[in-house]
């Protein structure tokens, strides 16, 4: 018999996983559009996002190898992964907060 707390935790996490996978798509294309000089998106706080996806996907045996590749699955180009790359690694020096890392 299968435990039902599993079992619905499973259905849950999934369910959270689904919803929020739109939500990142927008919240790159916000940081990949924002202003460089005065930007109003965080590309760390996004990038922290998309992992704690794939660290919840990687429990239910939906593996990324990278935060790139998850990236360039939700449609945007190499170019633009670059640019995020480069935002993030630029606010990454001045960043107050936790910046986690996908192993």
């Amino acid at each position: 018999m299968v435990n039902k707390k599993v079992s619905d935790s499973t259905k849950y996490t999934r369910y959270i996983l689904e919803f929020i996978y739109t939500d990142i798509q927008e919240l790159i294309e916000n940081v990949l559009n924002d202003s460089i000089s005065d930007p109003h998106y965080s590309a760390v706080a996004a990038n922290n996002l998309i992992i704690c996806y794939l660290s919840m996907a990687d429990h239910l045996n939906t593996k990324y190898d990278s935060v790139r590749d998850f990236i360039i699955e939700l449609g945007f180009s190499e170019e633009e992964y670059e640019i995020f790359e480069k935002k993030r690694c630029d606010e990454s020096a001045y960043y107050i907060g936790e910046q986690f890392r996908y192993e």
